[in-house]
């Protein structure tokens, strides 16, 4: 299994990235400020429950995949 990819909805998304163990203060805005400084960032989401709480992770989307392993390979 490709550790780099998403999956949602049974579908895998090469060019996005999970983000767990946020502060729940995170923003969006704030996550994807801070991927920014790796590559650019298409989409940056803080995932929150139906009471609108954040859930402490998030999703970032890059340009395409090698953008995720240019990140991974930086920050992992």
């Amino acid at each position: 299994m490709d550790h780099q990819s998403t999956y949602l909805f049974g579908r895998r998304f090469k060019n996005r990235l999970f983000v767990g163990g946020l502060p729940l203060n995170t923003t969006a805005k704030e996550l994807a400020e801070f991927f920014s400084l790796f590559c650019p960032v298409v989409e940056a989401k803080v995932i929150k429950d139906e009471n609108h709480v954040p859930k402490g992770y998030g999703f970032v989307t890059f340009h395409n995949e090698e953008s995720v392993r240019q990140v991974t390979d930086m920050v992992i």
